[in-house]
């Protein structure tokens, strides 16, 4: 069964920010990839919502989260939980950031 997707607004921006990034430093190709690896990825899991690895951290507040890399951008990570009838998309993350830090201020 496919779950339906959440984007929370905080993960929307993670996406529009590195989509924008890309599209000014590397050009709109990638930038363009990227968009698509997202959605890729957004959809496997949605019909896979068990293929995330959860992470350990500090708060227990975070730990119902998984994470999986974005298709075709593996240092791009989708971080999710699974809920009753949707998965929940809270976060699009590069590796070399802040992750446990960044989910700490985010209300989801």
């Amino acid at each position: 069964m496919t779950l339906k997707l959440r984007v929370l607004p905080r993960a929307r921006v993670d996406i529009l920010d590195q989509a924008t990034y890309f599209a000014t430093e590397e050009g709109e190709n990638l930038s363009q990839r990227f968009l698509q690896g997202v959605e890729g990825t957004l959809s496997r899991l949605a019909e896979f919502p068990d293929l995330g690895s959860k992470r350990t951290f500090g708060n227990p507040r975070l730990a119902t989260l998984l994470i999986w890399p974005t298709q075709g951008f593996p240092k791009h990570f989708i971080v999710y939980r699974v809920l009753e009838d949707h998965l929940e998309i809270v976060r699009v993350l590069h590796a070399a950031r802040d992750i446990p830090g960044g989910l700490e201020s985010d209300r989801f």
